[in-house]
C-alpha cells in the first residue's frame, strides 16, 4: 500500500511541470532513466562497461559538464547519487539516452528491458484496467514500467500516473530542492507550479534584489566572499574544522560563480518568504497576495539577514556537493577503463 497517500511529486504537479514543455518531459524522461539504469547496476554492475559500448557515447571529463548542466537548471528531478556506486555514469547515460537522434540508445534501452523487465513491457497501459502490482516493492520493475509510460505513453500519463502514486513506497521518492517549501507556497498562492508562475519569480527576484541591497552587494561580490571562504576557511566555519576541512584551488569564475548565487539566493529568499506567510499570514488570514504584496509584504533586518546566511551557508555546501559528484564520476570512468 502507498505509505504516503500520494507520492512525492503528486499526479497534479507532474501532469502542470511538463504541460506544453518539451524540455521538462525530457528532464522527467532523463531522471526516470537514470533511476531505471540505477536501479539495474545495483544488480549488474558488470553492465556498466556494456552500456558505454552500446550507448555510443565516450567516456571523458567533459561528460560531468553536462551533469551539471542538467542539476543547475531546475530544483525539480534531481538525482540523489549513492555513494560507492555507478550512478554518476548511470545519470550521465540516461542523459546520452534522452538527447539522441538516431534511437539506438532507445534501442539498447529496449533490449535492457527486455532482458531485466520483461513484466513491465507485458502491460498495456493504454487499457484502463492495467494494474502494476507485479512492481510493488521491486525497484527495477517499477522504474522499468515508468520509463516506459513517459517515454512511450506520453499523451496517457494522467491515467497511468495515479497508478504509480498507488503503488508508492518511501525508498522510490522523486528528488527536488524542497518539495515541502513549494507545497506550502503552491497552496498559500493557489498555484499548481508556483516556481514557475511569473507573479511569483516577480515578486522572488525582487527579494534577491532587496536582500543584496540591505548588504550592500552585488551577485559576484556576495559570491566572491563565499569563494574566498572556500579557498581559505576562516571561523566562520570553525565547526566544520573538528571534522576536517579542504581549502579548494580550482574555483568557478565569478561570473559562473554569480549565477550559482543567483539561483541559491532565489531559492533561500523563497524559504524565508515561506517562513514569513506561515508564521504571521496562515490560511484564515492570507493578507500576502500576488496583488498586494508590494505594498503589504514587509520585511525587516532579520529576514534579509536570514536570507543572506542560508545562501552564504548553501553555496558553500553545493560547491563541496559539486565537488563529491565530479569526483565520483571520474571515479567510475577510472573503473570503467580499467575493467571494473
Amino acid at each position: 500500500m502507498n505509505q504516503f497517500d500520494t507520492p512525492y511529486f503528486s499526479t497534479e504537479f507532474i501532469l502542470e511541470y511538463i504541460k506544453g514543455d518539451d524540455s521538462r518531459i525530457k528532464r522527467v524522461q532523463t531522471y526516470v532513466a537514470f533511476r531505471f539504469l540505477s536501479a539495474l547496476l545495483k544488480e549488474e554492475p558488470v553492465l556498466v562497461k556494456a552500456l558505454e559500448e552500446h550507448l555510443g557515447c565516450e567516456l571523458t571529463v567533459a561528460g560531468y559538464e553536462e551533469i551539471e548542466n542538467y542539476l543547475i537548471e531546475d530544483l525539480y528531478f534531481t538525482p540523489v547519487f549513492s555513494e560507492n556506486s555507478f550512478d554518476a555514469l548511470a545519470f550521465y547515460y540516461a542523459l546520452q539516452v534522452t538527447k539522441e537522434k538516431d534511437g539506438v540508445a532507445a534501442m539498447y534501452m529496449d533490449k535492457l528491458l527486455s532482458l531485466y523487465a520483461a513484466e513491465a513491457l507485458r502491460v498495456n497501459y493504454d487499457e484502463a484496467s492495467f494494474a502494476l502490482d507485479f512492481v510493488y516493492e521491486n525497484e527495477l520493475l517499477y522504474w522499468a514500467a515508468l520509463y516506459i509510460s513517459v517515454t512511450d505513453y506520453e499523451s496517457s500519463l494522467e491515467d497511468i500516473l495515479p497508478e504509480f502514486a498507488r503503488i508508492y513506497w518511501k525508498d522510490l521518492q522523486f528528488t527536488c530542492g524542497d518539495m515541502l517549501l513549494y507545497d506550502f507556497l503552491n497552496e498559500y498562492f493557489e498555484q499548481k507550479d508556483v516556481l514557475h508562475c511569473p507573479q511569483f519569480r516577480e515578486l522572488n527576484h525582487t527579494l534577491v534584489l532587496a536582500t543584496l541591497q540591505s548588504f550592500r552587494t552585488d551577485l559576484e561580490s556576495f559570491a566572491m566572499e563565499v569563494l574566498i571562504q572556500l579557498k581559505h576557511p576562516t571561523s566562520q566555519f570553525a565547526g566544520l574544522y573538528q571534522f576536517g576541512a579542504v581549502g579548494c584551488k580550482d574555483l568557478p569564475t565569478l561570473d559562473v560563480a554569480g549565477k550559482r548565487m543567483e539561483k541559491i539566493l532565489e531559492y533561500a529568499s523563497a524559504y524565508e518568504l515561506r517562513n514569513h506567510l506561515y508564521d504571521y499570514h496562515l490560511d484564515e488570514d492570507k493578507t500576502i497576495t500576488f496583488d498586494n504584496w508590494k505594498d503589504k509584504l514587509k520585511w525587516h533586518y532579520v529576514q534579509y539577514n536570514n536570507v543572506y546566511n542560508m545562501a552564504f551557508m548553501t553555496y558553500y555546501a553545493a560547491n563541496l556537493s559539486m565537488r563529491m559528484v565530479k569526483k565520483q564520476f571520474e571515479e567510475n570512468m577510472e573503473a570503467v577503463k580499467c575493467g571494473l
